[in-house]
């Protein structure tokens, strides 16, 4: 992990895009948005894991994902689109002028925050769906793949109960993720000669192994593990 990787740089664009369209926009105008795509992505979540639905898509779709992908996007775009017009007709009667500047740099940070956001959303459907021998390099050795899973981790504690399944489903990939791309999974045996450490440890700081250990450790810690020494 020497420099940066496309991944990198695709978090950090997207971040910089989100910020500069919230700057021009103003804040008041994107909490309004944010409302109506956190509505769609909630009803795009329950529709995809909504056997109903499901079975009705899969009566063309063979593969159950593919399925569930399909339910999840063409609600997340009908509720969008709906929620969206309401909203701007909304902060039309709300806002009489143009956003001020301290508006307009509430909208930039929180365009960033936006962007990291959306960042993790696609992470958790790259880690969910493709399989790990198909995972791209640049994502693997990425410096902000740490702080991508950090915030990933978080999020998915924010899951709702009924979807409480999906959410361990998706901390065991991001753990396993990261893990084999520490070398956690692969530690070097006791009789190693040097340190004992693998090339791929050396690459990482060590402030980012501790922050990787705690999280490792705040999630495994389960009440079966009480009978454990």
């Amino acid at each position: 992990m020497t420099g940066f990787t496309w991944f990198d740089l695709t978090v950090g664009g997207l971040m910089l895009v989100s910020g500069l369209l919230a700057l021009m926009r103003g804040f008041t105008r994107e909490i309004t948005s944010l409302v109506a795509w956190g509505a769609a992505g909630a009803a795009a979540l329950i529709a995809a894991f909504t056997p109903e639905l499901v079975s009705q898509a899969k009566v063309y779709l063979s593969e159950e994902w593919l399925a569930q992908a399909a339910v999840g996007g063409g609600v997340f775009l009908i509720v969008l689109i709906i929620l969206s017009l309401i909203s701007i007709r909304f902060t039309d009667w709300l806002l009489d002028s143009s956003p001020g500047a301290f508006d307009r740099t509430l909208g930039f940070f929180y365009g960033l925050a936006r962007g990291l956001i959306l960042v993790v959303i696609l992470y958790s459907f790259y880690i969910f769906f493709i399989p790990q021998k198909g995972q791209f390099q640049g994502v693997r050795e990425a410096r902000s793949l740490l702080s991508v899973e950090a915030v990933a981790l978080k999020m998915y504690e924010l899951f709702p109960a009924k979807f409480t399944e999906q959410a361990n489903i998706l901390k065991e990939k991001t753990y396993t993720f990261t893990r084999q791309n520490t070398g956690a999974l692969n530690p070097a045996p006791d009789n190693a000669g040097g340190n004992g450490t693998t090339p791929k440890e050396n690459n990482y700081k060590a402030g980012d192994k501790k922050v990787l250990d705690q999280l490792i450790e705040n999630t495994q810690r389960t009440p079966g593990n009480n009978n454990q020494n």
